[in-house]
């Protein structure tokens, strides 16, 4: 459970929460108004799945992280959890690394339909969209493939071997980032 000795103190556990929910409460609106809209005009709902399916697996991972800081302790520091808790955060983090990746890039997706539909432009749209889901390819690959063999994501004893994981979470990151900044300069293409 949550401790005053935990570091920021309990408040910053809570404080991701409440922000968890209010960002997530907020993401469903949106979406929810979007749909609506799609709906009213009489047009396809079809391009707004993606955006539907990103907000119901950010559901799953805004509950999880409330599951982990409170039920696994994800407000304390590791050194003041049991080792039986450290298997535990481990594959917390785990699912959450996955579940990042995924809704990032249904979200990239998403954006690259629509602007190639609004848009219309072809190459730069196919170029960004095949980038995209083989960046998302890679990204839930390396959350499995960083340790060698996955047990040691695990928290699990074994003789294992795990990549930089903090270089391989920055690098990836940092093309994620590129991505989202090609996409957003597509509209300038038109000009």
């Amino acid at each position: 459970m949550l401790s005053p000795d935990s570091p920021g103190g309990p408040n910053l556990a809570i404080i991701s929460i409440v922000c968890g929910w209010v960002f997530i409460s907020l993401a469903i609106f949106a979406v929810a108004l979007q749909v609506w809209g799609s709906v009213r005009r009489g047009s396809s709902i079809g391009g707004d799945i993606l955006l539907v399916l990103a907000t119901i697996i950010s559901v799953g991972l805004v509950s999880h992280i409330t599951w982990a800081i409170v039920r696994e302790n994800f407000g304390k520091h590791d050194a003041d959890n049991p080792g039986n808790k450290i298997s535990f955060i481990a594959r917390s983090l785990l699912i959450n690394q996955t579940l990042w990746g995924l809704v990032n890039t249904l979200i990239r997706v998403n954006a690259i339909v629509f602007k190639q539909k609004t848009l219309l432009l072809r190459w730069p749209a196919w170029t960004l969209l095949v980038l995209s889901i083989l960046y998302g390819v890679v990204l839930i690959l390396e959350v499995f493939l960083i340790c060698r063999p996955l047990a040691l994501d695990l928290g699990t004893e074994l003789d294992t071997k795990c990549s930089n994981q903090v270089d391989s979470y920055l690098s990836l990151e940092i093309c994620g980032l590129l991505l989202d900044v090609l996409i957003l300069i597509i509209p300038l293409l038109r000009v």
